[in-house]
């Protein structure tokens, strides 16, 4: 009989652990420079900028039952909070780049007249790189929630834009015929077959913008984001 292979894949791990085991030895002896830390004192780190111990020793988490007292300390650690700001812009910023993205590619998927008044914009704007709007967007937003949001938008509006406009495009003209012969025709042929049919295109455009977004995002805390999560990156 053949044995069944493990889900759990232990090799990765135990190579894992042998790396932290020789990276903790070399740096003990000294062997690297002093701003390579110890992965001990990382680890270390890690877990006191996630979990608040100060919060879970007050009287508050000891009347708690001890789970939730443990989710209350994480959330209020330091870097948890931090996280959530940053994912917070992260979430929004991809949001408004679906929505945009998806009404206007389906549009000009759709509609010639839309496509050729659009396609010279979109040519134009698409080769630009996110990073170089940085300073446009600081110009018109400051340094704040809106600006890191608009870079993200534009960052990850393209990719699934596109892949949109393909999805749409590619659909199957046999498709719209045997709707219009079923009396489907205008926005609920759009919505009964168009959309359904471009959906995988649109989510693999979504699969894109959304890691283009997240490098991004990392990207506009770095350069013009708070300069306590720009500090706790590096």
């Amino acid at each position: 009989m053949q044995k069944k292979k493990s889900p759990i894949h232990w090799g990765g791990y135990a190579f894992f652990l042998v790396c932290v085991v020789i990276v903790q030895f070399v740096t003990y002896k000294g062997w690297l420079t002093s701003y390579v830390p110890m992965p001990t004192e990382v680890f270390g780190a890690l877990f006191a900028g996630f979990f608040n111990p100060q919060l879970y020793a007050t009287d508050l988490a000891a009347h708690m039952w001890p789970p939730a007292a443990w989710v209350l300390g994480v959330l209020n650690g330091d870097i948890a909070s931090q996280i959530g700001v940053t994912l917070s812009v992260y979430v929004r910023g991809l949001a408004l780049a679906t929505f945009f993205a998806i009404t206007i590619g389906i549009l000009m998927g759709t509609y010639r007249p839309v496509f050729d008044s659009l396609k010279i914009m979109v040519e134009f704007l698409r080769p630009v790189p996110s990073v170089a709007m940085i300073p446009l967007a600081i110009l018109f937003f400051g340094l704040g929630a809106t600006m890191r949001i608009s870079v993200i938008t534009y960052a990850a509006f393209w990719p699934m834009l596109i892949n949109t406009i393909y999805g749409v495009r590619a659909i199957d003209p046999q498709a719209l015929d045997v709707a219009r012969n079923f009396g489907i025709t205008g926005y609920e042929a759009l919505w009964r077959v168009t959309l359904p049919s471009a959906v995988a295109s649109i989510a693999t455009g979504f699969r894109i913008s959304a890691t283009i977004a997240l490098i991004v995002t990392i990207t506009t805390e770095l350069i013009a984001g708070n300069s306590r999560r720009a500090g706790m990156i590096w």
